[in-house]
């Protein structure tokens, strides 16, 4: 019990998983050759679930910092701990729902063809940026590397 307790603290404070979406941004799904009236409504989808999202986040901030305090005590009560992380992880399924909703909204709209064409778009989006971030940090490893002879 005790070990799974820390180890879902230790979850949370890492962040939890991070699979949603990219932002749908009008100048790329204008490049997808959306119309103005799909590229409207997926932006109000992204609005809409962004209100959610955020204060979801601030919620899930405030128990994250309450964790940390409670594992700093010298005697942790993990039964204290325990129920902080269960009020938390509830914040964070609304996360996600807000984040599948917005999904299946879009999916909706576009059809099942457009809406595989948008999800391979933006998957490849994110991966170009990973690589981009990973060689700008090789990068700069170099720079300092060289720095040091």
């Amino acid at each position: 019990m005790k070990r799974s307790v820390c180890l879902l603290a230790l979850f949370l404070l890492a962040g939890g998983l991070a699979f949603s979406m990219e932002d749908y941004e009008t100048p790329f799904l204008k490049r997808l050759n959306f119309t103005d009236e799909e590229i409207s409504r997926l932006v109000d989808m992204q609005q809409e679930a962004q209100a959610v999202i955020l204060r979801a986040q601030a919620e899930v901030d405030v128990y994250r910092a309450q964790i940390k305090k409670a594992l700093l005590a010298s005697n942790p009560n993990l039964k204290e701990i325990e129920k902080l992380l269960r009020e938390a992880m509830e914040w964070e399924i609304k996360i996600r729902m807000a984040e599948i909703e917005k999904e299946i909204k879009a999916r909706s709209l576009l059809g099942d063809k457009k809406w595989a064409m948008l999800v391979r778009a933006l998957r490849e989006r994110a991966e170009a940026q990973r690589e981009k971030q990973w060689r700008e940090r090789e990068a700069g490893k170099e720079r300092k590397e060289k720095g040091k002879l």
